[in-house]
C-alpha cells in the first residue's frame, strides 16, 4: 500500500510535520510547558518532552544521528542492494516492505518511493532487486543512505525536538530550525514497525556559535533522519 512507501525528497521552506526516531542530548528547557528533558531513546519519552537532536554531516546535508542500539529485525540497504533479515521476522518484513520474494533465488523485489503498488516488478530490475542476507551480516557502523529502510521491534511514541542553534558534530557550524513535534519509535517490547531514512525538512546553517548570521551561501541545509513509517 502507498502508506508504506519510503520518503520522497521534497523541497520545503522549513521543517514540516514528520515522523522520525533519533538520538538526543540532554538540554535544559526554559519553557515549563515544554515538559522535562530526556537523554537517549528510552521508554518514557512522549508528548511534552523536549529534546535536542545530535546532528552529523551527511554530504552537503546533515542527518539526525542515531547510534546502534538493538539490532533491527530487517534492514534494506539501497547502496548495496541488500536486505538483511532476521528469519523470525521474515514474513512481517516482507509485508511492511511490499516485497515479492522469488521462490527460486530468494531475491527480494521491493518497490521504490513513487512506485505504484499495483505495478509488478520484472525479474532483472537491478534497482528494485535486493539480495537476502542474514541480519548478522549487517554492519551497524555503516552510515545510512537516502532511502534505506529498517524494521525495528518497539512501540510508537512522540517527542518534541528543538533546533535552536544546534552544533553539527566535528564541524564549527550550527543548525537552526523551528521546534518540531514528531512521532518516533522506542526500541523494546512491541511489534515490528518500519522506519525510513529520508528528508525531514530544511534548516539554516550558521558559522557563528550564537547563530546570529547565516554561513556563506548556500546556507539552507537539508535535514535527513529516520522516520516511523506507519
Amino acid at each position: 500500500a502507498t502508506t508504506r512507501r519510503g520518503f520522497l525528497r521534497t523541497a520545503a521552506s522549513a521543517l514540516g510535520a514528520g515522523l522520525f526516531s533519533c538520538t538526543f542530548e540532554t538540554r535544559e528547557v526554559a519553557d515549563p510547558s515544554a515538559g522535562t528533558v530526556r537523554s537517549g531513546a528510552v521508554p518514557g519519552v512522549g508528548p511534552g518532552i523536549a529534546e535536542r537532536p545530535v546532528i552529523m554531516t551527511f554530504g552537503d546535508a546533515v542527518r539526525i544521528a542515531r547510534p546502534p542500539s538493538e539490532r533491527p529485525a530487517a534492514y534494506v540497504s539501497l547502496a548495496t542492494r541488500e536486505v538483511y533479515v532476521d528469519r523470525a521476522f521474515r514474513d512481517r518484513a516482507s509485508w511492511l516492505l511490499d516485497a515479492h520474494i522469488s521462490v527460486s533465488t530468494w531475491v527480494w523485489r521491493i518497490p521504490l518511493p513513487g512506485d505504484s503498488p499495483l505495478t509488478p516488478i520484472s525479474p532483472g530490475d537491478e534497482r528494485r532487486e535486493f539480495e537476502e542476507l542474514p541480519i548478522g551480516s549487517w554492519d551497524p557502523a555503516r552510515s545510512p543512505a537516502e532511502g534505506d529502510i529498517r524494521i525495528v521491534v518497539g512501540r510508537p511514541t512522540s517527542v518534541t525536538l528543538e533546533f535552536d542553534c544546534v552544533p553539527v558534530q566535528t564541524t564549527s557550524s550550527r543548525i537552526s530550525a523551528d521546534r518540531l513535534t514528531v512521532d518516533t519509535l522506542v526500541p523494546g517490547p512491541g511489534e515490528a514497525l518500519r522506519e525510513d531514512f529520508g528528508t525531514l525538512g530544511f534548516g539554516t546553517r550558521h558559522a557563528d556559535p550564537e547563530c546570529s548570521s547565516p554561513s556563506s551561501n548556500p546556507n539552507t541545509v537539508e535535514i535527513f533522519g529516520w522516520a516511523h513509517h506507519p
